[in-house]
């Protein structure tokens, strides 16, 4: 028997029942639905572009893809060697076109001040929905992804300060310290 996309890579059951539930969910004009609006009477969209320098936004979506499974509602926007910004502004806005009818826009750019962010940033003035992020990690794109699939979005503000906070918490190191076991350890297991 085939498996589903993403269950050879062992893709997380709550991501199978999650996308099984809401597959293909779309309002009147083809936008992809978070779970939590399916069925409602005012449906509460968020779009996620991520964008960087390089292959950084195809590699996070990549990363991403293995984790959780394909997201319609998420657009992946490079900056490579050979484009030019005029390039990578019309990269955006056509992902900011494609995500015209969602509630929400959240922006993970790769660093403060580079390309993508400074264009993300212009285009995104005027527009309260749309909130730009930077730094950001894949522990931050998969929590983001796995609240939209389970509908557990707050109010954007909120959850922009989540996954900082979120981020945060990605980022550490590792120390090895060896553990001192005794033959005769009265404790048991």
């Amino acid at each position: 028997m085939p498996r589903k996309r993403g269950q050879e890579r062992g893709t997380p059951k709550a991501y199978l029942y999650a996308q099984k539930a809401w597959a293909g969910k779309r309002n009147a004009k083809g936008i992809p639905l978070c779970p939590e609006s399916v069925g409602r009477k005012e449906e509460i969209m968020i779009g996620i572009i991520i964008t960087g320098h390089g292959t950084f936004a195809t590699g996070i979506s990549s990363a991403l893809e293995l984790l959780t499974g394909h997201q319609d509602f998420i657009a992946a926007i490079d900056f490579k060697e050979d484009h030019s910004e005029e390039q990578l502004k019309e990269n955006l806005k056509t992902a900011f076109q494609r995500f015209r009818d969602c509630g929400q826009i959240l922006v993970l750019c790769d660093i403060l001040g580079g390309s993508p962010f400074k264009n993300a940033v212009l285009l995104s003035f005027g527009d309260e929905r749309i909130k730009v992020l930077y730094g950001i990690n894949l522990g931050m794109a998969v929590e983001l992804a796995m609240r939209c699939m389970t509908g557990q979005l707050p109010e954007a503000d909120a959850l922009v300060e989540e996954l900082i906070e979120i981020g945060k918490t990605q980022i550490g190191r590792y120390r090895y310290e060896p553990v001192n076991i005794s033959e005769e350890s009265e404790e048991g297991i």
